[in-house]
């Protein structure tokens, strides 16, 4: 119990609401997007472990509670379809 809350230690992703996930979501990919806009190539592992920590300090600033490793998971799972959307978006802008 902190500050009189029953926190659950073992939350996932899945037990947040939808909007959290979607906040969430959107800071990883908007860091994911600075990096690939900075380096022109898919982050390397510090480099997601970099944008993990980043986006964990607005979510405990935003009072979500998450386990880190959730977060670093979920950013494992969303890396590709993050890498495969900033080619698209480079292609569609290159094209212009």
């Amino acid at each position: 119990m902190i500050d009189g809350r029953l926190l659950r230690t073992d939350k996932k992703m899945c037990h947040l609401k939808g909007r959290q996930i979607e906040k969430i979501s959107a800071w990883l990919k908007s860091e994911f997007f600075k990096i690939a806009d900075e380096k022109q190539r898919k982050p390397t592992k510090s480099e997601i472990d970099r944008i993990t920590e980043k986006v964990y300090e607005k979510i405990e600033e935003a009072q979500i509670w998450i386990p880190y490793y959730e977060v670093r998971r979920y950013m494992s799972s969303r890396q590709t379809r993050f890498w495969n959307q900033w080619l698209k978006q480079k292609n569609e802008h290159d094209s212009e």
